[in-house]
């Protein structure tokens, strides 16, 4: 982000020349986002012995959920929406 930040505030009049080169330090820096997440997902998998994230997704979107609806929110209503969330992974 300095590196960026510094190439505009010296070369701002270049801008046909250094945007180029912006997008591309942006990019690296989300296909290193993308690769840190990836492996901590991986570790994080590997913690609680699981195959995939779908269902450790399904529970914090439970979870949310939740904390959003309250009390108000049945068991019958979780279990529906439980079973709709995760029979499409089923049959894949």
């Amino acid at each position: 982000m300095n590196f960026i930040k510094r190439l505009t505030e010296e070369y701002g009049e270049y801008t046909d020349l250094i945007q180029p080169i912006q997008v591309a330090v942006y990019e690296m820096k989300l296909g290193l986002a993308l690769a840190l997440s990836a492996s901590l997902q991986r570790e994080f998998l590997e913690k609680i012995k699981e195959d995939g994230i779908e269902i450790v997704l399904v529970c914090i979107v439970l979870q949310l959920k939740v904390e959003l609806y309250g009390p108000s929110i049945s068991i019958n209503n979780i279990s529906k929406y439980m079973i709709s969330f995760t029979l499409p992974m089923v049959k894949q």
